[in-house]
């Protein structure tokens, strides 16, 4: 049955993963792995805030070569969500849950900010995927020590902070929780060798980090708002669904029959990842965003099943039916309505662009995403402004990019496609290339 429940839940991963076009972090990311070497990508990664580089090398093997790349950029979050619904239900029944690990797996499979990061073109799911892991080699390790188990879940962790770097914070933990056990010293020792394993990086990029950081003029964006923001991502559903998440997620604490140690760990991973990331957002100057505690879903998660068990038997069905509902209507919201998608821009620009001539990308760092789906389109250097026939100007141009683009000559009517706006000039006005 968990064979079979964890197939299906890939198939469902592969079925859905193309429904919305690659948006703008994603193609991001791609532009640093696609049609580049293992190296080049290692060093596009280490001059981007906060990069690591394990995500990125396996996009690169997965893209490139592959006939579909650009489906094959889902490719490596899959395999990893796949992977951490397997070592979810592992660690259900590692901790002892009444509830069983069934609606567990399936509450977390459903809801929509973790089957978004599931199969999202990013190192947010994957990381996600190894902080679970991790969590379950932990409990394995506890339950009967050795340093064989040490090594094992040493290399999860360091995978893991490879992947994203918040992933340490899960790991700090598993320390507290650890603290006046006698598996203390095993888990000591195991996250402190998976620092040691990270470090190197680490030395190597940090002075990148805080050039790109400086760079990109990022600033701390925490205020007094900040908790409702939480409250209304954490889901990805919502007020209402992560406000039911988290009743339920008391409700099980309260109620379940779980050991206390079992309920301890739990909570230490929900409540020890939050202050950390908030800490390390301001510290380094970086904006907050909810991808940055998805670590504390799947505890939520396995304590809102358990929750859903302490009901009595004629609330359950409802409930978890209510639930469900909900969840669905945000994933059909999330796969169903993209705001943009950049590959119908560049088709459209690629039959309009007149022989030559050139498309101007605003603003021109947009050239690179669009470039993805039309390698051969002809993009204007800064000297060539005056020859372009055909305009893009990304969803994300400012209103001063959009300005200078219209000052720039008299186009014609503005097409919207896929969130970006094309604009073609008539054959009369175009200037060809000498």
């Amino acid at each position: 049955m968990k064979r079979i429940s964890v197939a299906l839940y890939a198939l469902v991963l592969c079925l859905v993963a193309p429904l919305r076009p690659l948006w703008l972090d994603e193609l991001l990311q791609l532009s640093d792995t696609y049609r580049h070497s293992l190296a080049e990508t290692v060093d596009r990664v280490a001059h981007n805030p906060g990069g690591v580089p394990l995500a990125y090398l396996a996009e690169n093997l997965f893209v490139n070569g592959a006939e579909q790349p650009l489906y094959m950029a889902h490719a490596f979050s899959i395999v990893c969500a796949v992977g951490g619904l397997a070592s979810l239900i592992w660690l259900v029944q590692l901790l002892g849950a009444a509830g069983g690990w069934p609606q567990v797996a399936l509450l977390y499979a459903v809801l929509p900010i973790s089957l978004r990061y599931a199969v999202e073109a990013r190192q947010y799911g994957p990381a996600l995927a190894l902080s679970i892991g991790a969590t379950a080699l932990l409990v394995w390790l506890a339950q009967r020590p050795s340093w064989g188990k040490v090594s094992l879940y040493a290399v999860v962790l360091a995978m893991g902070m490879y992947t994203q770097p918040y992933v340490a914070f899960v790991a700090a933990a598993h320390l507290v929780w650890a603290c006046r056990r006698g598996c203390f010293r095993y888990v000591l020792v195991g996250g402190a060798l998976g620092a040691v394993l990270f470090l190197p990086w680490y030395l190597c990029a940090r002075g990148f980090w805080a050039q790109a950081v400086t760079d990109a003029g990022y600033r701390s964006s925490l205020n007094w708002k900040t908790p409702l923001l939480m409250t209304r991502e954490l889901s990805g559903g919502g007020y209402l669904l992560t406000a039911a998440l988290l009743v339920l997620a008391v409700l099980g604490y309260l109620r379940t029959g779980m050991p206390s140690s079992s309920k301890r760990l739990l909570l230490l991973w929900i409540v020890v990842p939050v202050p950390f990331v908030l800490l390390a957002d301001s510290l380094f100057h970086y904006f907050f965003a909810i991808r940055q505690t998805l670590f504390i879903v799947p505890p939520l998660c396995l304590l809102a099943g358990e929750g859903l068990q302490a009901l009595q038997k004629g609330w359950r069905p409802p409930v978890a039916m209510a639930l469900a509902v909900v969840a669905f209507i945000y994933d059909v919201r999330w796969f169903g309505h993209s705001k943009e998608d950049w590959r119908l821009p560049a088709a459209a620009a690629r039959r309009l662009v007149v022989p030559g001539t050139c498309v101007l990308a605003t603003p021109s760092s947009a050239a690179d995403l669009y470039r993805l789906y039309e390698p051969s389109l002809p993009f204007c250097s800064e000297e060539d402004k005056r020859k372009a026939s055909v305009v893009l100007v990304s969803p994300y141009a400012t209103e001063e990019e959009r300005d200078a683009v219209a000052n720039l000559r008299s186009f014609g009517t503005a097409l919207e496609l896929g969130g970006s706006e094309l604009r073609g000039l008539s054959k009369q006005t175009v200037e060809p290339a000498r």
